[in-house]
């Protein structure tokens, strides 16, 4: 009987709609995580880049606040500087290269670069004035040659921060992006879309207050309520002017139009800042950007138009969590339960296969013992038979179908026993012993086939310990498969061998019929492996015997196994360990 295909079908549909569920609910699953992974990096990474940018600030605001909130006198020129002469402005910080002040003609001067007269400069070198450092008058050449005036003045804001008058524009001292305040993300727009948005704009926010707070007390305290009626202070702004780091501010001094500035050492100050943040960001770049660029950049630092630049989130394997261990034993308990189901599906159709084969076989097997029986009782009854031969011969008949039913039915009985009670008692006795009891019936068995029966007249002499009744069965199962099937020849033989072979005793019956049909090997030892139409087809039998005796010899410590030959037919070797010897 084949497997209910129904049966398989729904189990595979089944299996396969619990697996693809599985598999969508897994790929969702770490897909979230990831995404989890990924967010809480992004915040420690956020806020790593907020305290990154709070620490460069603290170090620049002091710095830009103090330059911008100067004096416009400290950014004029001092002219021809006489031994005695107050000492012009000097750098307040070694960042600062340069403090100058342009005119709208073009013309440039710093009021570090000073001209000393001829006969002042040896005796200004031995009183070692200092406030000529190196390099100043090369680097105000540079900028006399390279800086265009005017397009730093269009650069530069036009409402004035301080007056003649002393007025002080709340939040307009400092002007770094264009506008003092970041209002809203069209202004300021995150860093990474869809996220850094308010908490970025917030902090970026604070620090631009800082500047502009400290700037102002700055200028307070520069300024002190001096300056002339006709002097006005612009909007001071960092900005970048062809690869150079400026502070410059618009400004009317006298009644001239000028731009004030100071030149910052950038390279010097990239890297101290770098310095500031190393343990945060050690692989952490600095880049300037323009105004354009705002719009585009979230790491910004409040005093200075520099954007900080990060390596992205790497998502780094830290192990198994405890949600991927438990989406692996969901995975393993999904496994195990289909295998259960489908191997549970396996063994009830498997038993409903045996239990169809089962009556099969045994409505066959009994349908022509209980017709002949019927008959021939009926025959005999009725006084059909008068010939006392004929009647001998039927009943003859009738006792070897009662001895083939009966053998049939201890068959059934003994498997239907072999595993669902403890084995019998054993007893120690000698094989040759045992051998000489079994061999009779033996012998009886192949009377009636057209062939000889040879079995040896010595045994070996060792002790085996055994339940006596189950190895005549298994042996008596053997001899009556070999009378079925391999007697299909003229001068057949069925022969028993014996031998020692270690610690075990080999019990070897074999025949010269036709053999084993390859194709059969496989499963020879299947209880009730024969259909309906096979068993219809072959010799009587249930196809019961050597699985029973199979299961008998394992019961008894022994095995029971078709040994590959290069002769004619079928040889079965039943193998029993040996207790003692005499």
């Amino acid at each position: 009987m084949k497997r209910p295909l129904h049966v398989w079908s729904v189990f595979g549909l089944v299996s396969v709609i619990l697996v693809a569920s599985a598999g969508w609910f897994s790929v969702r699953y770490v897909r979230n995580e990831e995404a989890r992974i990924r967010a809480q990096l992004s915040s420690e990474q956020d806020q790593s880049i907020r305290l990154a940018l709070w620490r460069m600030d603290s170090l620049v605001i002091p710095l830009i606040a103090a330059e911008a909130a100067k004096s416009p006198e400290s950014f004029e020129s001092q002219g021809v500087v006489f031994v005695g002469d107050a000492a012009p402005v000097t750098n307040s910080s070694r960042y600062v290269l340069l403090n100058f002040q342009a005119c709208t003609d073009g013309s440039v001067t710093s009021p570090q670069a000073v001209i000393t007269p001829p006969q002042e400069e040896e005796e200004q070198s031995q009183q070692q004035v200092a406030f000529e450092p190196l390099n100043t008058l090369e680097r105000l050449a540079e900028l006399q040659q390279n800086l265009n005036v005017a397009k730093l003045t269009s650069l530069l804001p036009e409402a004035p921060v301080i007056t003649g008058q002393f007025d002080v524009v709340a939040n307009g001292y400092f002007d770094n992006n264009g506008s003092n305040i970041v209002q809203n993300n069209a202004v300021y727009p995150p860093a990474i879309k869809g996220q850094r948005s308010g908490k970025v704009i917030a902090d970026y926010n604070t620090r631009q207050v800082r500047l502009q707070q400290l700037a102002q007390q700055n200028a307070i305290d520069n300024y002190q309520m001096n300056m002339s009626p006709l002097t006005s202070i612009g909007t001071s702004q960092p900005l970048w002017l062809d690869g150079r780091l400026l502070i410059a501010r618009r400004a009317r001094v006298g009644g001239v139009d000028v731009v004030q500035g100071v030149w910052l050492d950038w390279d010097a100050l990239r890297q101290d800042l770098l310095a500031e943040i190393d343990d945060l960001f050690p692989d952490a770049r600095l880049e300037p950007i323009i105004a354009a660029d705002l719009e585009t950049t979230g790491n910004v630092l409040a005093a200075i138009p520099v954007a900080l630049l990060v390596n992205d989130v790497v998502m780094t394997d830290s192990g198994w969590s405890n949600q991927t261990v438990a989406l692996i034993g969901a995975w393993l308990g999904l496994v195990v339960a289909t295998g259960s189901v489908g191997y549970l599906l396996h063994a009830v159709s498997s038993l409903s296969e045996r239990r169809a084969a089962f009556v099969s076989a045994v409505s066959h097997e009994l349908r022509t013992p209980l017709t002949t029986f019927q008959l021939y009782s009926d025959m005999l009854a009725e006084g059909v038979i008068q010939d006392p031969q004929q009647k001998k011969e039927y009943l003859e008949t009738l006792r070897s179908e009662a001895t083939r039913l009966g053998h049939l039915v201890e068959n059934v009985l003994a498997y239907a026993r072999l595993e669902n009670r403890p084995r019998a008692p054993q007893q120690l006795i000698s094989f040759a012993d045992l051998m000489q009891q079994i061999i009779p019936r033996l012998k009886q068995r192949t009377v009636s086939i057209d062939g000889t029966f040879q079995s040896p007249t010595d045994f070996p002499e060792v002790q085996v310990k055994v339940d006596a009744s189950v190895i005549e069965q298994i042996l008596f199962n053997l001899i009556d498969n070999a009378c079925k099937y391999g007697v299909r020849r003229e001068n057949a033989v069925i022969e028993i061998e014996t031998t020692i072979e270690g610690k075990c005793v080999h019990v070897d019956v074999f025949d010269n019929g036709p053999g084993i049909d390859p194709q059969v090997k496989g499963r020879l030892f299947q209880p009730f492996s024969k259909s309906d139409r096979e068993a219809a087809a072959t010799v009587p039998g249930l196809g019961l015997g050597l699985s029973l005796s199979l299961g008998l010899a394992k019961q008894q410590g022994g095995s029971l196994t078709l040994v590959d030959t290069s002769k004619p037919g079928a040889r079965f070797r039943l193998e029993l360990p040996v207790q003692a010897t005499p």
